[in-house]
């Protein structure tokens, strides 16, 4: 009788079953680890290693090789530009030196060919004989002057007379030349010179400004604020020191922080929507301050008050506000006549002129008949 061979137990499919289930929770778990994260590039090389690339930045199928080594094609800095700037389009400045030489001579013909050809002389009317009666020139001309000596006389005795050392002192205090700076006050400002008022010079130079009258009124009540007069009133003896007395730069240092501490408050103060148009001017209007109270302070010196101490005024304080400098000439279009204060002689000529005119205008009113008879009477006395 032939005995059966006895299985082996690993051939048991309960025992394989068995084996089975222990071993997957081991797979899983080792398919479970996790990965390994590669670091991000530190070198381009790498990075064109991870991105596959052999060259960039890629260029255009058109383009060829960006040679980016070759030294000769790039700026290394401002001073490469300039150079390059200058050696492929060079400008002389002698060249606007001389056009504005030009222009300076150009305008100095014009003027005195101005002279020959304008002036302010009253022209005769050229109406018919016989429309009305106008007094005769001769008769205006006496009043006017009558009326001229009699206020010369009344100014006459209202005059204190004065003695030859108050005379010489009052001279030398019109004069620059024995003016000094009285000192810096931290805790208040330096008064003007001959007692001059910084918000009448600053009226002075609005009216003579043609500014619409909305703006015109808010412009004066922000140059005329406090902030702006104490701008004015350090400013002008900054110039003083820079111009007259340079052996101070201390006292100027401390002038122009309180400047610009003053300056931030004026800033301030004014409305964004309208700050942009407000300071587009107030350099200008500044300088022209600036100028005024020095040619009403020092008449006797107005020879120092040129051309070239205007234009390093007007320079100098644009560069603050603006951060550059004005057009140049731009100070030419300043009402110089209506800036310098007006001498006695011209204010009586002013006055003669004011009468003058108040003749002629009452003379024109005969056109209505009105004053026909008054002006009839008159002229037969």
């Amino acid at each position: 009788m032939t005995s059966q061979a006895t299985p082996s137990p690993l051939t048991d499919p309960r025992i394989l079953a068995i084996m089975a289930s222990l071993q997957q929770p081991e797979e899983e778990a080792q398919e479970q680890k996790p990965t390994e994260i590669p670091l991000p590039p530190t070198t381009p090389a790498e990075w064109m290693k991870m991105e596959r690339l052999d060259e960039w930045p890629l260029r255009m199928a058109s383009e060829g090789p960006l040679h980016l080594e070759d030294e000769e094609l790039l700026f290394s800095g401002k001073e490469d530009i300039v150079d390059e700037l200058r050696k492929h389009a060079p400008l002389s400045m002698g060249l606007l030196d001389q056009f504005e030489k030009k222009l300076d001579d150009l305008e100095i013909k014009l003027d005195q060919y101005a002279q020959h050809i304008l002036d302010d002389d009253h022209r005769p009317s050229r109406l018919a004989e016989g429309l009305f009666h106008t007094p005769s020139d001769v008769f205006l001309t006496e009043i006017v002057e009558k009326n001229a000596a009699v206020q010369t006389h009344h100014s006459r005795r209202r005059k204190k007379k004065q003695t030859l050392a108050e005379a010489m002192q009052a001279s030398r205090s019109k004069s620059i030349q024995y003016a000094s700076f009285p000192g810096f006050r931290a805790a208040e400002l330096l008064d003007l010179p001959q007692q001059l008022e910084a918000p009448q010079v600053m009226d002075r130079v609005t009216k003579a400004q043609d500014f619409n009258p909305g703006f015109k009124k808010l412009w004066k009540k922000l140059f005329l604020s406090e902030a702006s007069v104490a701008v004015m009133q350090d400013t002008f003896w900054w110039y003083f020191l820079e111009k007259f007395e340079k052996n101070r730069p201390e006292d100027q240092d401390r002038l122009f922080n309180r400047i610009a501490d003053s300056f931030v408050a004026l800033f301030m103060s004014v409305h964004p929507d309208v700050r942009d148009k407000y300071f587009k001017v107030y350099s200008d209007c500044l300088a022209q301050s600036i100028y005024a109270a020095f040619a009403e302070a020092f008449p006797e010196s107005q020879d120092k008050f040129d051309e070239r101490f205007i234009k390093d005024l007007i320079n100098i304080i644009s560069e603050w506000i603006s951060g550059t400098r004005p057009p140049p000439e731009a100070w030419r279009k300043w009402n110089l006549k209506r800036l310098r204060p007006k001498s006695p002689t011209a204010m009586a000529d002013d006055e003669h002129s004011k009468q003058k005119s108040m003749m002629a205008a009452a003379t024109s009113l005969t056109k209505t008949g009105r004053y026909k008879s008054i002006i009839s009477f008159r002229h037969m006395e």
